[in-house]
Formats: C-alpha cells, structure tokens, sequence
C-alpha cells in the first residue's frame, strides 16, 4: 500500500526517503524507473528507521529533516517517503485506532505541516484481504488518496484509488 498524504501542490527538488538502508544504485534505479533526471531532484535517504510514536524520535527526525534542507540549500523538503510503517511505526500496535491515531498526527503535526511536504506512506497489506492495508482502518480514512500494487499472473501492476 502506498498512502500519499499532500498538503500543498507545490514545485521543489528535495525527496527524503526515510527507514530503509542507504541504496545508491536501487536509488538511481528509482529514479530511472520514474524517468527523473537527477540533476533535476534532490534526493535523500536516512540510514534508520525512527519510531513515530514516540514524539522525542520524530521531534528528532523533524531537526534531521531541518539539517538536511540546510545542507541542500532549501526550505523543505516536497515529499517525504515513510518506508515502511511497520518499520517507523514504534512500539505500538498498527491495529490500534489509538496508536495509529497518534501515528497519523504526528505525521501531520511533525512533518506535513510545518514543511507543507506531501507525506507519502508504504504500508503493506493485510494477509488475508489482500485488497485492503493491514491494521486500523484510521489510516485509510486519514489519508487523501491510497493506491495499492499486486503482482498479477502477467507481472503487470494494478492500482486503486479509495478517496477518503
């Protein structure tokens, strides 16, 4: 499950990809596979995950996100990618309308808001309605567009769009 959150339609170049190890050539294949040439994006990926649950981590990751602006030269970031959310989730329970609750507003009180980035989430789904992301039904109705993958017989995608 990709879940994007925008909160405003604006130009920029900075990207930050966040919880998954630093890859330059599955990065540069990225950005291949998507057609960007990467003179014209500047693209940023963090070594760790960060617990989102736990405000301290992502106040941490929000002055990491600050310091990587800086360095690129820019006011903020336009996406910022959260991969995956089990990985930045913390230590609670995705299942829990309370703790992804808390883990949808810390998104947006952390990262959205202040840097006006759009937000986009990768979720996996559920084990046995593969149509659907696993967990709390809260991050699907908090989210403005959701699109989901599968591999067919035919190795082609497929996607869906559930408004909120």
């Amino acid at each position: 499950m990709v879940r994007p959150e925008c909160a405003a339609k604006r130009p920029g170049r900075l990207c930050l990809r966040r919880g998954q190890t630093r890859n330059s050539a599955a990065n540069a294949g990225w950005l291949r596979r998507n057609r960007i040439d990467p003179a014209d994006v500047l693209f940023a990926v963090t070594d760790a995950p960060v617990g989102i649950l736990d405000e301290g981590d992502t106040a941490d990751l929000q002055a990491e996100i600050r310091q990587i602006c800086a360095a690129y030269g820019v006011d903020a970031p336009i996406l910022i990618i959260i991969d995956t959310l089990q990985r930045n989730f913390g230590p609670g329970d995705e299942n829990s309308t309370e703790d992804m609750t808390l883990f949808v507003s810390r998104l947006d009180s952390y990262l959205r808001e202040p840097f006006g980035a759009c937000v986009l989430v990768i979720h996996h789904c559920g084990q046995i309605d593969k149509t659907r992301s696993r967990g709390s039904i809260v991050m699907k109705s908090s989210c403005e567009m959701e699109f989901g993958f599968t591999k067919s017989a035919i190795r082609q995608l497929s996607r869906w769009k559930t408004p909120s």
